[in-house]
């Protein structure tokens, strides 16, 4: 059986607006990064997707909400998919 995976980044947060290393912290995406998820989104239509998984950090999980907004699949969010990385020093 075949399989394809998509990856989507997180849409622009507050700290991306400000050109700022998010790390950990938790910001929120900004009106334009909404947009953009939604923009996304419409781009992906008919694109029938499995599953959905996000990190539970806002910025990541908004985006995901909103791809998987009306479509009857399940969003998994696991704090595996945190990065390793931690700028938020």
């Amino acid at each position: 059986m075949a399989r394809t995976i998509w990856f989507a980044r997180h849409a622009q947060s507050e700290y991306n607006k400000k050109k700022l290393f998010t790390g950990w912290h938790d910001p929120d995406l900004t009106q334009h990064g909404i947009h953009k998820a939604h923009d996304l989104k419409e781009e992906l239509y008919g694109v029938l997707f499995d599953h959905i998984y996000s990190s539970p950090l806002k910025r990541a999980l908004s985006t995901a909400q909103i791809l998987s907004d009306d479509k009857d699949l399940v969003l998994i969010i696991s704090k595996g998919l945190i990065g390793k990385f931690n700028f938020s020093i």
